[in-house]
């Protein structure tokens, strides 16, 4: 078990992520298959706006929480 130190905003990216159809655990790659429209939508409840980069900088923090604990390459 690892725990990620997260805001409601990351938490509700996550739980998009891993709820998502066709998510693997055991198949490295299967989690990126959420588009930003989807993200949008699941943690802020609006569409995706191409205008802003909030959802590149939520899942970079995210990427950058993993690799620190080595869940990340």
């Amino acid at each position: 078990m690892f725990v990620v130190e997260d805001t409601p905003e990351l938490s509700r990216a996550i739980e998009a992520i891993l709820r998502r159809d066709g998510f693997d655990p055991n198949v490295v790659g299967t989690a990126a298959r959420v588009s930003r429209e989807q993200l949008s939508l699941a943690v802020w409840k609006q569409p995706f706006d191409p205008c802003t980069n909030v959802i590149d900088v939520h899942i970079n923090k995210l990427c950058k929480k993993l690799r620190k604990l080595g869940l990340l390459g």
